[in-house]
């Protein structure tokens, strides 16, 4: 247990450190230091009060704050799509959707393009969105690799609500 225990206050920190930054990388990089403790029996039975800490703010926050921004970003499109679809009229309804439903599902790397078409703070909201959902893949990517392990299972059930 001496590993453990000088294990403890660096992971602590820097765990602690990155859950609530701004650098989605970093965030990203601490959720996988989190699996990575969690998957190993001996440290996961030693950590138990940390782990179970930092497993809401790491698995269960970024879930729960995803739905909102999901929800938000579908009224959003759907205010789009109205607005768009009341201006052009009766002449190009189809080509209208054709004009809408490509930028959600274009590459994910196009701020240039979407700051010349959008008003306001529009592209960095969708940047914004698209680094919710990387970190969102990564959160789920996580909780599958502790899923995997049937133990793993009954201790997030247990331990970890």
């Amino acid at each position: 247990t001496t590993f453990t225990q000088c294990l403890r206050q660096p992971l602590c920190i820097t765990l602690l450190r990155n859950c609530t930054t701004s650098d989605a990388a970093a965030f990203q990089l601490a959720i996988k230091l989190l699996v990575a403790v969690m998957v190993q029996p001996k440290l996961r039975s030693s950590l138990r009060a940390e782990l179970g800490a930092f497993y809401p703010l790491f698995v269960l926050r970024p879930l729960e704050q995803g739905s909102r921004a999901q929800q938000a970003a579908h009224q959003r499109q759907t205010e789009e799509r109205k607005l768009q679809g009341g201006g052009e009229g009766a002449e190009g309804g189809g080509d209208v959707q054709g004009g809408v439903v490509p930028p959600p599902s274009s590459p994910p790397n196009p701020p240039t393009t979407v700051a010349v078409t959008m008003p306001g703070n529009a592209a960095d909201a969708i940047a914004a969105e698209q680094t919710d959902l990387h970190t969102l893949y990564v959160v789920l990517s996580s909780l599958r690799q502790l899923c995997g392990e049937p133990q793993m299972v009954a201790d997030l059930f247990v331990n970890y609500d």
